[in-house]
């Protein structure tokens, strides 16, 4: 049973973690059924980078070093806040958000040497079909862009629509003049956008893997977590990380009979604009494990990769990952490009527990 089709569920900053389930995939040898991907929001962004074609490798080098805290146009209170003001007002949300756009326009040009590259360039490239969900607020209606209903779409824009994060971000508007915005609001896990509608019976496709995260098993709810909020901009996120969250919480059970890896990210909040870089690779390596898992117990979906088909091979990948990746410890240079740091990032002292000195390095 190859995996055939990718979903990525929206997550905001928590988005990076899936980059490391990705990497799980292609050091499986998965990689190369991959006909379709489909992605909300964040999960958007990791949807359009595998469809251009990107290592697993590559991925996460970009998302490594992207810098999140430019998508909030470098917010700075003290001069900025009549900007936010006039934008709330006018666009019904605090950040144009222009750089996302700037930043995947020239990822794509990279690949398929096109200025500001359309769903159709894309597939034309690549063969794969990429799918990007936003949310019609006035037909209150999911939509999905792809080469099939909008190949002339500028795919950049495609994205900065999908991330249209109410209040945060401007809304768009189409050209009938209705809002669209961040798909996370009202459907932020796609995993059955492949399935198959017949008369009153759903067909679930089991050639789609779905990536979505373990909401239920962490929440913002405590004492520990309490925030600092001293601006317009802290309190909006805070509050729209939270009803994400809970969003997301009251989903977390809804598709047991689809292909699911939930990766679990702690309390790190989904609206962290200034991740670090040890905290970005911790999550890539509680995505790569917990895809590894997964797998492991769900053999049919590796059963005709090129590279792996049995349980003790899962074994093996893990083993190389984590030799490879104790030999980086104590070398500066090195560990800044670690992708999957089991032995120090899990034990950092950004982290609760922290014993590890050479988490000092980096």
């Amino acid at each position: 049973m190859p995996i055939e089709n990718l979903a990525f569920a929206g997550g905001g900053t928590r988005g990076v973690a899936h980059s490391g389930c990705y990497r799980a995939l292609e050091d499986l040898g998965c990689t190369g059924t991959i006909k379709r991907v489909v992605g909300v929001s964040s999960g958007s962004l990791l949807s359009t980078l595998i469809a251009a074609k990107y290592t697993a490798a590559e991925i996460q080098d970009i998302l490594l070093n992207i810098d999140f805290t430019k998508i909030t146009d470098n917010f700075d209170a003290k001069i900025e806040i009549a900007a936010i003001a006039k934008g709330m007002i006018s666009n019904y949300g605090m950040y144009d958000a222009g750089y996302i756009k700037h930043f995947f326009n020239e990822k794509l040009k990279a690949k398929t040497g096109q200025d500001e590259t359309t769903f159709k360039q894309l597939y034309d490239y690549s063969q794969i079909e990429l799918n990007i969900s936003a949310f019609n607020l006035n037909t209150m209606t999911v939509i999905f862009y792809n080469a099939t209903t909008s190949p002339n779409m500028k795919i950049a824009d495609a994205i900065r629509t999908a991330m249209s994060i109410p209040f945060l971000f401007s809304a768009v508007k189409d050209e009938n003049g209705h809002i669209i915005t961040d798909c996370g609001i009202a459907a932020s896990f796609p995993v059955d956008y492949f399935d198959t509608q017949n008369a009153d019976e759903v067909i679930i496709n089991k050639n789609t893997l779905g990536f979505n995260f373990a909401w239920g098993l962490s929440t913002p709810l405590k004492p520990e977590n309490a925030k600092v909020i001293t601006s317009i901009h802290d309190y909006s996120s805070t509050v729209l990380a939270l009803m994400i969250t809970k969003i997301s919480q009251s989903i977390y059970t809804t598709y047991e009979n689809h292909n699911v890896v939930s990766v679990d990210c702690k309390e790190i909040s989904s609206l962290n604009f200034d991740t670090k870089l040890e905290v970005k690779q911790w999550m890539m390596t509680e995505g790569y494990n917990t895809t590894i898992n997964y797998l492991r117990e769900h053999p049919q979906l590796i059963a005709n990769a090129n590279n792996a088909n049995t349980n003790a091979n899962t074994s093996k990948v893990q083993l190389k990952v984590q030799k490879d990746l104790t030999a980086m410890l104590h070398e500066p240079n090195k560990i800044a490009k670690c992708v999957a740091c089991t032995v120090c990032v899990t034990t950092c002292k950004c982290l609760p527990n922290a014993t590890a000195s050479c988490c000092t390095i980096m």
